[in-house]
This record gives structure tokens, C-alpha cells and sequence, in this order.
């Protein structure tokens, strides 16, 4: 399970690989996916795209919502096909974050602009991303490494994406033609964890197996898809802890604090982000932990590395949404 969160092959049979690393027939690997599927322990299974190169908009808002109202507002706001992340955080004024995404940057504007008419919020940032160090949520389940350790490990390259949003070459919606927008459409939901995938996900796309491995390698290759992976349910996975830790830097110095964050295994994305004169913390790293200590632990030892003029860890209280982007 921890190596396909790292992404499959884009071959015909792409588990037979995850089945040599394990040690098994594919067959037994696949039997024990599936089991996995059915707890829950697997969201989904399918395309991880980059919704910037995609040519999509994207923004993080944090919200001050009134503690009485804040479940009201939070299920308003999910309801947003375009919010794809919605989190209640405790520790500050700002107590919801949500991720809302849109085809162009006047419709994320209109999608803003209505959730405010509708849940009446009238404080709250707008953070979009500004520069990604890092972004994949890889856990650890063999418990031989990360866990809350106080030392960086190695990040994997793959997860690593320096592209700042003003020099990326976003998709051409003209490249994209029918065929391709059929399986990008396919492929941002659940595919069946079969011992063809592929040529499943074709099926349902109206292209053959080798249609699919030609396109997607081609989606790579440009930079709209980042991989094809399983995504998982952390805290059925035994990651309870979710910690959003925000970090104030002298400007001269993100950078390099962002690079060093990013090394660390517990740290899934790690970004800068605008600031504001009531909210001065411009980078934001996810860390997850089998426990809050573990996040505490984590965050300490980030902190003895990139020496912050200061930081905080918002903890997830409540997961209000989760789901992955639909771009077609």
C-alpha cells in the first residue's frame, strides 16, 4: 500500500510491479487491494493531475466563521462543486479552510463571490499557491520510517515541483481534443483496481488499452499528470493527526526554508503563499502524524532547520469535504 500511493507504471498490467516489490503473486496483491478498497483504507484509485497545468485556477481559503455558525457555513460551502477540500482548524481566528478550483480565474472569482452571498462571511483570506515545493500525500505504513522522527529524510524527487504559476505552460485547451477530455474524465475518478486497469479505464473512455498508455504517457510527459496512484483515508490508515503548520520567514529566506521542508517524509505539500498584515505566515506544510505529538515532534525538528521568526500547527478538527477536482 505505501508504494502504490508512490504511483504504478503505465504499462498493460501495472500491479504485477507492486506484486515483485511485495513478494507475492499479483493475483494475492491484488486480492489484498481490493480488501483494502472495501474497509475504506482506499479512496480512490485513478489520475493525479496538476490542476494549474490542467490551465485550471485554484485558490486555499481561510474563513472566520462564528464558532455557533461554523457548521452551517462549512456544509453551505461543500455543497460548491468546485470545493474540493473543507476543513474546520482550531487555534485561530481563521477556523475554516477550504480549496475551491475553477476552469478560469473569472469563474473562481464568481464561485467566491457567491459563496460569500450565500454564508455571509466577510472575513477571510484568499491564498493561492505562489510557489509548490512539494505536493503528494505518500504515508508510511510500514512504520520504518517517518512517524514523527526528529531528522529530514529524503523526499521523493517525484513529489517535488518548482514550477512557480507565472512561468508554467498550462495546457492548451486546444491540444486537448475530445478523446483525451473522455479519459482525463475517467481518469479523475475511482478506476477498478483490476489486473487491467487501463484498458478498464478505455472501456469506459471509448479508447482501447494502448490508446490509454499512449495518452496518459503523453498527460505525463507534459506535466498534466503527475502520476496515477492511490490516494488514502489517513486516519483509517492510522494517521489521526493533521496538522496545517503555517511558518513566518524573512522573505529572502522562503525558499530555502520551503526546499528544507519539503524533505522531510511526514511533510505531504509544501507551499508559499501571499501574506497579509493580520496573517504574515508564507509558507504551509501538511504534516501528518499517527498522533498530535507526533506532529508536535515534526514541526520542532522543521524548526531547527529553517529557524522561523515564528510558526503555529492548525490541527484539523472536522473533514466537511474531501474530493478530487472535476476538470471534465
Amino acid at each position: 500500500m505505501t508504494e502504490l500511493q508512490k504511483g504504478v507504471a503505465l504499462v498493460g498490467r501495472p500491479f504485477e510491479g507492486l506484486a515483485a516489490t511485495a513478494d507475492c503473486p499479483p493475483g494475492e496483491v491484488l486480492g489484498r487491494l481490493a480488501t483494502l478498497k472495501r474497509s475504506g483504507l482506499i479512496r480512490r484509485f485513478g489520475g493525479i493531475f496538476d490542476t494549474r497545468a490542467l490551465g485550471f485556477s485554484s485558490t486555499l481559503v481561510a474563513a472566520a466563521v462564528p464558532p455557533e455558525r461554523l457548521e452551517e457555513v462549512a456544509v453551505t460551502v461543500s455543497e460548491f462543486p468546485g470545493v474540493t477540500h473543507n476543513y474546520a482548524r482550531e487555534g485561530v481566528a481563521y477556523n475554516l479552510w477550504f480549496t475551491v478550483g475553477s476552469s478560469s480565474p473569472g469563474g473562481l472569482d464568481e464561485t467566491l463571490a457567491e459563496i460569500a452571498r450565500r454564508t455571509g462571511i466577510a472575513r477571510w483570506l484568499r491564498l493561492p499557491a505562489e510557489k509548490v515545493y512539494k505536493i503528494g500525500v505518500k504515508l508510511d505504513l510500514t512504520g520504518e520510517g517517518g512517524g514523527g522522527d526528529s531528522h529530514a529524510t529524503p523526499a521523493d524527487p517525484e513529489t517535488l515541483d518548482p514550477a512557480d504559476p507565472e512561468t508554467l505552460d498550462p495546457a492548451d485547451p486546444e491540444t486537448l481534443d475530445p478523446a483525451d477530455r473522455r479519459l482525463i474524465a475517467v481518469m479523475q475518478g475511482d478506476v477498478p483496481l483490476v489486473e487491467r486497469p487501463f484498458a478498464e479505464a478505455g472501456r469506459q473512455a471509448g479508447l482501447t488499452e494502448d490508446d490509454v498508455l499512449h495518452r496518459l504517457t503523453r498527460f505525463r510527459e507534459a506535466g498534466w499528470l503527475r502520476r496515477v496512484a492511490a490516494t488514502l483515508y489517513h486516519r483509517r490508515a492510522g494517521f489521526t493527526a493533521n496538522a496545517m503548520s503555517v511558518w513566518r520567514l524573512p522573505a529572502d529566506r522562503v525558499d530555502e526554508a520551503g526546499a528544507a521542508m519539503a524533505a522531510f517524509a511526514e511533510v505531504s505539500h509544501c507551499y508559499r503563499r501571499p501574506t497579509s498584515p493580520d496573517w504574515p505566515y508564507s509558507l504551509y506544510a501538511m504534516i501528518h502524524g499517527r498522533t498530535p505529538e507526533d506532529c508536535r515532534r515534526v514541526a520542532e525538528a522543521i524548526a531547527r532547520v529553517v529557524r522561523p521568526e515564528a510558526y503555529d500547527l492548525l490541527f484539523s478538527t472536522k473533514e466537511f469535504k474531501k474530493t478530487s477536482m472535476t476538470y471534465f
